[in-house]
């Protein structure tokens, strides 16, 4: 299915039929959304950075008991 897109989407001189039109502009849609995705997935911080910070924001705001 794929090649088969693949090679929808690379002929250009050969006027498409509907349906392979709507399958290129989906594989066309496709590649659009993994690009956005994968940029947006990389301008986020690392989710051990995340974890790290949280624990220690946990720990500095628990009062410390005193035994004694």
């Amino acid at each position: 299915m794929l090649l088969q897109m693949k090679t929808i989407h690379n002929r250009v001189k050969e006027p498409l039929e509907e349906e392979e039109f709507l399958l290129a502009a989906a594989l066309r849609i496709n590649i659009i959304l993994v690009i956005i995705r994968v940029r947006h997935a990389a301008m986020r911080p690392a989710p051990v950075a995340r974890q790290e910070l949280s624990a220690k924001s946990f720990a500095s705001a628990r009062p410390t008991a005193r035994i004694g």
